[in-house]
Parts: C-alpha cells; sequence; structure tokens
C-alpha cells in the first residue's frame, strides 16, 4: 500500500493525516473545494486536486492507482445542517456514494470512513458501537448513511470498508472561528484576542476530547488491519465539562443562552478498538492543550 487518496485532506484532520503519510514515505493525493479546507497548510509533496465529492467524474479519475482512501470530506458542520439539509445530504450521503462508486470501478483495496459521534445523540453514558442511533439534525443522519453505503460496499465485496465514529477532536490547527467551530479551538483564540470565552448553557455539558495525533494514528492502525467491515470509536474514553475546558484556558468567562441540537454529553466506549487493534489514546487533555 504505497498510494492514498484523502478526500477533505485540506482540513484539519485531513492536514494531519497526509503530513503523518507523507512522513512515513506514503504518495499522498488530497481532493478537497476549499469551503473548509486551507490550500496554504497542504503539504507541498501531496498531490492536490481541487474538487468536490460531488462531482462522480472526478473522483473516478483521481482514483485511478490509489490503493487506499481515507473519506474525511464532508460538510462538517452540525448545527448548521437543519438549514442547509440540501447540501448536507448531497456532500455526506451522495458524496460517499460517489466516492465509494469510483473506488469500486477502479478497484481500490481499502477505505476508511469518518463518521461521527453525533450518531449517538442525546444517549447518556458510554457509547458504545452497537447502540442505536439518536439523530437530531440532518448532520448525524447523512453521516449515518454514509456509513450504511460503506457497509453496503463491503458486504457486496466492492471495497473493503471501515468506519471510525471520531468525538471531539481537537489539537494544533483546530477550527477556531465561527460559532459552531470546536469549543476548544474557539476558547484559545479568545484568549489571544483577550476576549471572554462565552459557555453556552449553564456549561455542565461535557465532551469526550481526543487529539488529533491520536485520531491519527488510529486510523493508520486502521488502514494496516485486515481487519474490514467494522465501527469503531475514536474517542479518549473520558469527558469533561465545558466550565472545567474553560477555566482551565482564562478566568475571563461569560455565560450565554442554550444552543438548540447538542448533545448533553458525549464519551466514548473505546473497548473495541483497544481489544482487536491495541490502540489506546496517549495524549491526555492538558498534556494536548499544553497546559
Amino acid at each position: 500500500m504505497k498510494n492514498i487518496l484523502i478526500t477533505g485532506g485540506a482540513g484539519f484532520i485531513g492536514t494531519h493525516m497526509s503530513n503523518f503519510l507523507i512522513n512515513k514515505n506514503y504518495k499522498v493525493k488530497i481532493i478537497d473545494n476549499l469551503i473548509y479546507g486551507n490550500r496554504k497548510k497542504i503539504n507541498p509533496k501531496a498531490i492536490f486536486k481541487k474538487g468536490d465529492i460531488r462531482n462522480k467524474k472526478l473522483l473516478i479519475k483521481e482514483t485511478k492507482g490509489m490503493d487506499a482512501v481515507i473519506h474525511l470530506a464532508a460538510m462538517s458542520r452540525s448545527g448548521p445542517s437543519d438549514k442547509e439539509i440540501d447540501f448536507c445530504l448531497e456532500q455526506n450521503t451522495i458524496g460517499t456514494k460517489n466516492i465509494l462508486e469510483a473506488c469500486r470501478i477502479n478497484k481500490v483495496k481499502k477505505l476508511l470512513y469518518a463518521g461521527s459521534s453525533t450518531y449517538y445523540g442525546n444517549q447518556k453514558g458510554n457509547k458504545k458501537e452497537s447502540n442505536k442511533g439518536d439523530f437530531f439534525n440532518p448532520y448525524s443522519l447523512s453521516k449515518f448513511l454514509g456509513e450504511e453505503l460503506c457497509l453496503f460496499y463491503n458486504k457486496k465485496k466492492y471495497v473493503n470498508c471501515n468506519i471510525v465514529r471520531y468525538f471531539n477532536v481537537y489539537g494544533e490547527g483546530q477550527p477556531s472561528k465561527g460559532i459552531y467551530a470546536l469549543v476548544i479551538g474557539i476558547f484559545l483564540n479568545k484568549k489571544k484576542r483577550n476576549e471572554p470565552l462565552v459557555v453556552f448553557g449553564d456549561g455542565k455539558q461535557r465532551r469526550d476530547f481526543i487529539h488529533v495525533n491520536d485520531v491519527v494514528n488510529a486510523n493508520y492502525k486502521i488502514l494496516l488491519s485486515k481487519i474490514k467491515g467494522e465501527t469503531f470509536n475514536i474517542g479518549f474514553g473520558k469527558n469533561y465539562s465545558i466550565n472545567y475546558i474553560a477555566k482551565l484556558i482564562s478566568s475571563n468567562i461569560r455565560y450565554a443562552k442554550k444552543r438548540e441540537g447538542e448533545a448533553r454529553e458525549t464519551l466514548a466506549n473505546i473497548d473495541k478498538i483497544k481489544k482487536l487493534l491495541n490502540w489506546k489514546p496517549t495524549i491526555d487533555l492538558k498534556k494536548g492543550l499544553n497546559l
């Protein structure tokens, strides 16, 4: 396995993944429409093709000669998806179908699909991969439909697919602008500007934060494995309140009205990936924040 295509490779996780693979001497190709991605952050050793996963012809052309695909491209904002349902479904469901079809046509051996912890909705406690879905917005539903397409193509032996459900990924280069960017990125950006951190609601909502380097290592282990047709949670297995995170970063905090359409807590059960792939996260929150 030498040639790897990353869709959404100009984004936060994608740039970290591409850098990691290039450092291991893989040949990396990136497709990104640059709606969320940043052209300047793409490794100069990567082949870059600006394009959209809704363009099936482009995907068929660019998957030729690839050994594997890491499918990260998506309409990746959960909250706004209620107002952008057409775009959300086109990107996350039809776009995923397009990349799977391109892989089938060009006989790409492996595909790793980036799912989402929003699959679990407002379920309490630590979430196992076997839990039923609880979808509270078009984004979470569209990502689940992408999962089902991957499992179908795997079952039909068109493409060997695995699914990863990322929890709250943070680290260098994380999105920090807009109300639906990652909370840690927003908080750090606010602190840098000497502005108050804004906590929505009571701040007791809890999140399972996983460092992007741990995510990259998990992706790589799955790519190298012979496992197929599996779904894995990628989280730390521990969660923290937003109040705790805010106080770690700054004492200048204010509160605002609760936002609708967000889970009260996220918490990953990571027993499965520990058992099957001997993976576990190594970067705890304070280390990851350099605090």
